[in-house]
């Protein structure tokens, strides 16, 4: 797998906090987030999944 290098801009605070988890966790700061915006992904999909679900239902329901 061929890593990419991304950049975005976060305030001093919120860096302090990603810094402070990453090393509880023992990550890098680049590792802990990756895993925050994997685990982010993952609840999304399982949300879109969990609505797709029930708007069939309605709907199957409802026709």
């Amino acid at each position: 797998m061929v890593l990419r290098v991304v950049t975005f801009k976060v305030d001093e605070d919120f860096l302090r906090e990603i810094d402070y988890y990453s090393e509880q966790l023992g990550l890098s700061r680049s590792e802990f987030i990756r895993l925050a915006i994997e685990k982010m992904i993952e609840s999304l999909d399982v949300e879109l999944s969990r609505n797709y679900v029930r708007e069939t239902m309605i709907k199957t329901i409802v026709y």
